[in-house]
């Protein structure tokens, strides 16, 4: 049985999907803490007009709405009068914006090989056909979210790149002694 939202910004976060509104992916964009996010998600205190203004401008949503903490009204965008979705927030955010200090093209080698990183620490738990399965559910939304690769020789190339970018990560990393064996090291 889900549970009933009980603050408006648990609502929000419920909108912006559980990547965005998961706590970490929050807190970071509003330079907050984790357990910050969970204690205003949950219990029914006021925000402070200063924090409900910055979840404005990096969300999009009406600050008033926010404060009103009233669940029975609809949420609604910082015009306070078009409803508030998911596409709400997509489009409030500038394409180049990042809250997570991750460049959109440079930081893609290290979000791949955080990926890879989680998926093997899948398979040390033995959960890898459950890991490969939200590995599918990704590329999915992604390819959803952002349509198909153009043509399977612009995927070629693209899967070159990133696997040179790749190779440049793990020798940095290599030469700053991330790879040294340890007893919490898996690797050779």
């Amino acid at each position: 049985m889900k549970s009933r939202k009980k603050t408006t910004l648990a609502v929000l976060r419920d909108i912006l999907g559980s990547i965005d509104g998961h706590e970490a992916s929050f807190a970071a964009m509003i330079d907050r803490s984790v357990s910050w996010v969970k204690k205003a998600s949950s219990e029914g205190g006021r925000l402070h007009p200063k924090i409900t203004q910055l979840i404005s401008s990096k969300t999009g949503i009406s600050a008033d709405w926010l404060l009103a903490e009233n669940l029975s009204l609809l949420p609604v965008e910082i015009d306070n009068r078009t409803p508030y979705t998911r596409e709400s927030y997509d489009k409030w955010r500038s394409p180049g914006e990042s809250y997570i200090g991750v460049d959109p093209v440079s930081g893609v080698p290290q979000c791949l090989a955080e990926i890879i990183g989680a998926f093997a620490s899948a398979i040390q738990a033995g959960k890898s056909r459950l890991a490969l399965d939200d590995l599918w559910k990704f590329s999915q939304a992604m390819q959803l979210r952002y349509g198909p690769p153009k043509s399977p020789l612009a995927a070629k190339d693209d899967l070159v790149r990133v696997t040179e970018e790749l190779r440049y990560l793990v020798a940095r990393s290599r030469d700053a002694g991330f790879f040294e064996k340890d007893s919490r090291n898996c690797t050779d």
